[in-house]
């Protein structure tokens, strides 16, 4: 049995005791009530027999030690593992503490050891700056002579080819500015001709087309207004549809100088206009205006 039934049995137990008790207090007790405390008193001495069991105390206390043992060990590992982790949090700070000084002591050797460091390279950088300047100023000195004597080289061999005959451009300026002006206005005269060549082809271009377009004095379609709903149909077709439509129509047309005969009796499109024939009853007459 375990020990939460026990407690349960016990606190039923001690209801049951309490119960009895306030019905002994109570005065003019009849039939029923005496039943009733004799059941009661009945299910109380069963209850305190199985309680007042030895055997079944000795487990109940043995468990109750073996629970207590365990809340002693469960307090000594909660006690255990605080120390453990307060131990290694101490040892965690003082090695943060121990590298934080073994970083601030690196930190000043190198201070000390880098200004004797960055003097050494000022000093180096200085002499090194000097070297580039003396070797720079014997350089250029060397390359001044250089220039002078190629100079002189080339004036005594422009004065040879000159007595030869030669022309040099840059010191001829005034002959090499006629030249160039003379190029520059070849240009211009260049593209004026292809700029009137271009007028004339297209003025014959418009004069042809223009030549070609007539319009009948009997079409009136520039002047009327725009069939939108024909022009919405036409235009949700693609180019193929349009095209083959104005193929179809175009079997119907005829040149106003063609004679009937050529076109053939198997036409059945006459070649000019004809009266219409007369309606076939009132109901179509009635839709003639006069």
């Amino acid at each position: 049995m375990s020990l939460t039934a026990f407690r349960l049995q016990l606190a039923e137990a001690i209801k049951t005791r309490d119960r009895l008790q306030d019905l002994l207090n109570q005065e003019g007790h009849d039939s029923q009530t005496l039943s009733d405390m004799e059941d009661r008193l009945a299910s109380f001495e069963r209850t305190v027999q199985s309680l007042a069991d030895p055997d079944r105390l000795k487990r109940l206390q043995a468990k109750q030690g073996k629970l207590n043992r365990h809340k002693a060990w469960r307090k000594r590992r909660r006690q255990k593992m605080q120390q453990e982790q307060e131990e290694k949090q101490r040892k965690e700070e003082e090695e943060e503490k121990r590298k934080a000084e073994k970083a601030r002591r690196a930190l000043a050797i190198h201070l000390r050891s880098g200004s004797h460091k960055e003097e050494d390279e000022e000093k180096a950088k200085v002499s090194k700056a000097e070297k580039e300047a003396l070797y720079l100023r014997t350089r250029i000195r060397d390359l001044s002579r250089w220039v002078q004597r190629l100079t002189l080289l080339r004036d005594l061999r422009r004065k040879r080819l000159s007595a030869q005959g030669h022309f040099f451009p840059e010191q001829d300026n005034e002959f090499f500015e006629k030249i160039k002006a003379w190029h520059a206005q070849e240009e211009k005269e260049e593209a004026k001709r292809q700029l009137e060549g271009a007028k004339e082809g297209w003025s014959t271009t418009k004069e042809e087309d223009e030549a070609e377009w007539f319009i009948h004095p009997d079409d009136h379609w520039l002047t009327r207004p725009l069939d939108k709903r024909a022009y919405r149909r036409w235009t949700a077709g693609n180019l193929e549809c349009l095209r083959k439509n104005r193929q179809a129509w175009d079997q119907y047309l005829v040149d106003q100088d063609e004679q009937a005969e050529e076109i053939g009796p198997e036409s059945k499109v006459p070649p000019r206009w004809v009266d219409p024939s007369p309606p076939a009853n009132w109901i179509w007459a009635s839709y003639l205006q006069e």
